[in-house]
């Protein structure tokens, strides 16, 4: 399912009165537009009103993805863009996309360990995520992540 941010709470709150105690939601962002504070918290009241609900776990994962806003515009435009794209060199390498794949993988097995996790709303912050990519098995970052291992990572909000 892919709802609209402005949706996601009705969503939410539809699978909470259905009988589901865990979710997690993959949010996609642009690196350079959201705030290092907003990439390990929740970053809106859409997400805010979610973790009000009273999920057992909640997990928001920050996805790194590409600025498309280029398409549709004039060619100036797109060659200024272009240009100024050419910045994602100073963007760290641990804030870059990672596959969707990949993000797929991470997320199914951060699904599995929830269950074995303490009871809490997260947000694993697209760092995580990239260094649970760059492993063969994502199990070990990701339950190091759950049981606050990861340095300078939040455990919970």
């Amino acid at each position: 399912v892919r709802p609209e941010p402005q949706a996601l709470p009705a969503l939410a709150q539809q699978l909470h009165g259905a009988g589901v105690r865990r979710l997690v939601v993959v949010v996609p962002h642009t690196p350079s537009l959201l705030p290092m504070a907003l990439q390990q918290g929740l970053a809106s009241l859409d997400e805010a009103a979610v973790a009000s609900i009273g999920f057992e776990q909640l997990v928001f994962m920050r996805m790194a993805q590409n600025d498309r806003r280029a398409l549709g515009l004039d060619a100036p435009r797109r060659l200024a863009r272009w240009m100024l794209s050419q910045l994602h060199w100073m963007v760290p390498q641990r804030e870059q996309p990672v596959r969707a794949e990949t993000v797929a993988k991470v997320a199914a097995t951060l699904a599995l360990q929830l269950a074995a996790a303490s009871h809490a709303t997260r947000v694993l912050p697209g760092a995580v995520l990239w260094q649970a990519a760059q492993q063969r098995d994502a199990v070990g970052t990701v339950q190091a992540w759950l049981e606050g291992a990861l340095p300078s990572m939040p455990r919970h909000l």
